[in-house]
């Protein structure tokens, strides 16, 4: 080890790390030192590196608060069952393979289903070119498309540059 002399301490910010420490031990009547291994310190490796990060960082202090209990404290909640959307039935089927006891939707979830993703709770739509649109349900829907229609993504002149647009956002609701 570095402290005893056994090992050359060679890079700088080591060096200065080892003289602080040989000028605290200097203070206490016996040291004992013992290395402890990098599997077993955790935390400070992780500050080792998170200080590596922001190492070119001089004029600024960083806090870091490590909370041992959590922010927020468990809750009971109880369940209200909304009204059932277009997507329960492709949720229902992707997540547990349950089909809709209506013949006619059952066979339209099952001939669409492979166009759907499910990731955690949401569901997403895999457009032509592979990419996934989250999937609204009505209420959603009606608040994107105030959004987007609203000026927050330009003017638009109709339904369907304002569907075009909402789509390009990455969004999917069968309305449009």
């Amino acid at each position: 080890m570095q402290i005893e002399g056994l090992y050359e301490t060679r890079e700088w910010s080591m060096v200065q790390y080892l003289k602080k420490t040989k000028e605290m031990m200097q203070w206490f009547d016996k040291c004992l030192v013992h290395q402890i291994p990098r599997e077993e310190n955790g935390r400070a490796d992780a500050l080792s590196k998170f200080e590596a990060m922001v190492s070119g960082v001089k004029e600024r202090k960083v806090v870091v608060t490590v909370r041992e209990t959590p922010k927020m404290e468990e809750m009971i909640v109880n369940m209200v069952e909304g009204e059932e959307s277009w997507k329960t039935p492709f949720i229902q089927y992707l997540k547990c393979g349950i089909l809709p006891s209506n013949p006619i939707v059952a066979k339209r979830v099952q001939f669409k289903e492979n166009r759907f993703v499910l990731m955690g709770d949401e569901l997403y739509k895999r457009n032509p070119e592979g990419m996934l649109m989250k999937n609204l349900d009505n209420e959603r829907a009606e608040y994107v498309m105030k959004e987007i229609h609203g000026g927050s993504c330009g003017n638009h002149s109709g339904g369907r540059s304002l569907a075009q647009n909402i789509t390009r956002q990455g969004y999917f609701c069968p309305r449009w």
